[in-house]
C-alpha cells in the first residue's frame, strides 16, 4: 500500500557513483519492494539492455537504439531520437534478484502484448530478454492491464 510510503524511503542511484546505491541497499536492508517496467521492443528492464548477466550491479549503460526508440513512446517529451539520452544508470539485474523482497513487473498498452507474450514463452531467465529477470526474484508478479493481456490465453 503506497499511502503509506514517506519519501525518505525511496531511494535513486547516482549517476556519479553508482556504486554507492549497491551500498546504500545493503545499509537499508534491502529493496522492499521493486517496480520494473519491459521494453516493448526488446524487454529491457530499468536499462538493462538485452545481453545483461543476472550477477550484474547498478552501472552507467550505453542505451541500445531500441531501448531509446521505447523510450520515445514511454517520454512523450522526447520529439526525435536525438533527444533521448545515449547512456542511463542502471539497477543492475543481480541487484534486483540478490536484494529485493518483492517485485512487480509492469505492462501495460497493446505496445506490451508482444512482450508479454516472449516473456511467457520463455517461462524463465534468459539474459537476451532481461525482463525475463522476473523468473529469478523472490515474490514475483506480472503485472498487465486489459490491453497488454488482450488475445492471451492464461496457462495454468
Amino acid at each position: 500500500m503506497i499511502a503509506n510510503c514517506r519519501r525518505a524511503r525511496f531511494n535513486f542511484p547516482d549517476p556519479d557513483d553508482p556504486g554507492r546505491f549497491e551500498d546504500l541497499i545493503g545499509e537499508l536492508g534491502g529493496i522492499d519492494f521493486f517496480i520494473a517496467a519491459s521494453g516493448a521492443s526488446d524487454g529491457h528492464v530499468a536499462f538493462n539492455p538485452p545481453g545483461s548477466a543476472l550477477d550484474s550491479r547498478t552501472r552507467i549503460v550505453e542505451l541500445a537504439a531500441t531501448t531509446r526508440r521505447d523510450n520515445m513512446s514511454t517520454f512523450p517529451v522526447f520529439e526525435d531520437l536525438s533527444e533521448v539520452p545515449r547512456r542511463g544508470v542502471t539497477v543492475g539485474l543481480g541487484t534486483v534478484v540478490q536484494n529485493s523482497k518483492r517485485v512487480a513487473l509492469l505492462m501495460s498498452g497493446v505496445g506490451k502484448r508482444a512482450a508479454l507474450r516472449k516473456l511467457s514463452d520463455l517461462g524463465r531467465f534468459d539474459p537476451s530478454w532481461p525482463a525475463s529477470v522476473v523468473f529469478e526474484c523472490r515474490q514475483p508478479e506480472i503485472i498487465v492491464d486489459a490491453a497488454a493481456a488482450s488475445g492471451f490465453e492464461i496457462k495454468a
